[in-house]
């Protein structure tokens, strides 16, 4: 990964979305993409094009009030309490009150986070394709990628009860 092609990358994406310009996450999503096209051929263009229409079509994770965080963060919660109350309430007797808001780091970046294993934001990416996701500003790609980023939630859900039985063994 080449830390002048993010910087390329950066540059073009502050120009180009001038009123919330660059955030933190845009970071991991550009490094993200970089890794995943690596020997695959393709331009800075061309990664610079997936990038802005990704951080236009959410672009609700990263405008002033970040509504789309927010609703994030409360489905999250919600998913993982009715799918999992056992583990929703051992997290709440130990202070962890909203798995979203653990998870808002993932969100702000699209789930391309250093944190997260390598095959994982790819899995991630996968499922968000899968679900529909078009990176395009166009309304209706918009809702497809909305829908894609909640699949994308609930496979946060599906990594935090995969961790359950663990959890609630250990304390």
């Amino acid at each position: 990964m080449n830390g002048d092609a993010v910087g390329r990358l950066r540059k073009l994406l502050c120009a180009l979305h001038a009123r919330h310009g660059y955030c933190q996450g845009h970071n991991y999503i550009a490094a993200h993409l970089l890794l995943e096209a690596s020997g695959e051929g393709s331009s800075d263009e061309d990664l610079f094009w997936v990038l802005a229409a990704a951080t236009q079509t959410c672009h609700g994770m990263w405008s002033e009030t970040m509504p789309l965080c927010q609703l994030s963060v409360a489905k999250i919660d919600s998913q993982l309490k009715a799918r999992h109350p056992a583990l929703a309430a051992h997290l709440s007797r130990h202070a962890v009150q909203s798995v979203g808001e653990v998870a808002r780091p993932w969100l702000l970046c699209l789930f391309a986070h250093p944190s997260i294993p390598q095959a994982w934001r790819t899995w991630l990416w996968d499922l968000m394709a899968a679900s529909g996701a078009e990176f395009t500003a166009g309304e209706e790609d918009q809702a497809r990628a909305h829908v894609a980023l909640a699949h994308a939630q609930l496979a946060v859900v599906v990594i935090a009860a995969r961790l359950e039985a663990r959890l609630l063994q250990t304390t």
